[in-house]
């Protein structure tokens, strides 16, 4: 798999709540439900 190929799963296949915290780096707005959870110590990177 070469670097472009995993860089289009890791963004655009995976599910968008898998990873809230790249919500603003894409452009998409995160739900509430994703707001709350950022908010929880260690949930982001």
């Amino acid at each position: 798999m070469t670097a472009a190929e995993v860089l289009h799963f890791w963004f655009e296949e995976t599910q968008p709540a898998q990873c809230p915290d790249r919500n603003a780096v894409l452009g998409r707005p995160s739900t509430a439900a994703e707001i709350e959870f950022l908010r929880t110590p260690g949930s982001a990177f």
